[in-house]
């Protein structure tokens, strides 16, 4: 959530060090679920890819750590993405925010929405536009309804992204502005970067 890429990938390699000497399946899962994440905050896509791969199979075989599904699917998507396919992320992201719906936890269907208004902004584009608004109307309304205030920076993001998509400069900008005011607050400036893109695109 902090954008920290260091220590993400830090952390996260050194919790699926423990994992896997311990052999605890569903440690393993969310181990390596944590280390595609790491990656992709590092924008290293096929390392990614490879984290969500191994996370996704372990699954299928043991049948531990499946109630991290959506969350490795919503964030896989993004990795899918960042390398180009833009069929599988489209297929990722759909169904990790419909299995997340399925399951009833707004939560994570709030923070996989995050991830699937990444993806149809990024690989999508302008034919998406209106799945695009409806996904990031639906998070914003969770996180607000949840009182999640920590992650609504992040769908500030999108939702300013959106607005680029549509040639609103202007609301752009506010969101933009709004979203660094609110990590501001909470000293994070690991998404700094991340914003600028969406301001460059």
């Amino acid at each position: 959530m902090l954008g920290d890429v260091e220590r993400a990938r830090q952390f996260s390699s050194e919790a699926l060090r423990v994992a896997e000497r311990f052999g605890a399946d569903h440690s393993i899962v969310y181990a390596l679920a944590a280390c595609g994440v790491a990656s992709c905050l590092a924008l290293r896509w096929e390392e990614a890819d490879g984290f969500f791969e191994r996370a996704r199979q372990r699954i299928a075989t043991t049948g531990a750590g499946g109630e991290w599904g959506s969350v490795i699917d919503g964030h896989w998507a993004v990795a899918r993405a960042g390398m180009g396919d833009r069929e599988r992320s489209l297929a990722l992201a759909r169904s990790a925010v419909e299995h997340a719906r399925a399951n009833g936890v707004p939560l994570v269907t709030a923070i996989d929405g995050i991830h699937r208004a990444r993806v149809l902004r990024v690989i999508g584009g302008p034919q998406y536009q209106h799945e695009l608004e409806a996904q990031v109307a639906e998070a914003f309304e969770l996180f607000l309804r949840a009182d999640m205030k920590s992650w609504i920076p992040l769908i500030l993001l999108e939702r300013a992204g959106l607005a680029r998509l549509r040639g609103d400069a202007d609301g752009m900008a506010r969101d933009l502005a709004e979203a660094r005011r609110l990590f501001a607050e909470m000293g994070v400036t690991g998404w700094d970067d991340y914003a600028r893109s969406i301001e460059a695109s």
